[in-house]
């Protein structure tokens, strides 16, 4: 996707946590996750997109709870979970409002719960 579409939607329709409500990060400024976190994004992604018709919509939202609790972990920065979560649904066909109502709902549930890899 192109950064202006994920930067738009992103900031108007899914606002980005400030660090102060979740768990301080675990990985340095210029990073957008731990090897922990990139390892659960990558095989989440994958999940959504091996998703059949009519599971799509729900693996998304079991993925993004997932991913969010790590955001709130501070294993994952939040823009780079959004917007992977984002591309990977627009691209097994879910629609952009969809998607965006999926991945608000799975937000509030994930910040709610934080969790980092075991070995943190």
């Amino acid at each position: 996707l192109p950064e202006s579409f994920v930067g738009a939607w992103r900031k108007d329709v899914l606002p980005l946590t400030e660090w102060h409500e979740v768990g301080k990060p675990l990985f340095l400024p210029w990073e957008d996750g731990t090897p922990y976190g990139y390892g659960a994004l990558k095989n989440q992604r994958q999940n959504v997109a091996d998703a059949q018709n009519g599971e799509r919509n729900n693996a998304l939202y079991k993925a993004a709870v997932g991913l969010y609790s790590l955001v709130a972990g501070g294993e994952l920065r939040e823009d780079k979970v959004s917007a992977e979560l984002m591309s990977v649904a627009l691209e097994a066909g879910l629609g952009e409002e969809e998607t965006v109502r999926t991945l608000q709902s799975a937000r509030a549930r994930g910040i709610e719960e934080p969790r980092r890899s075991n070995n943190g």
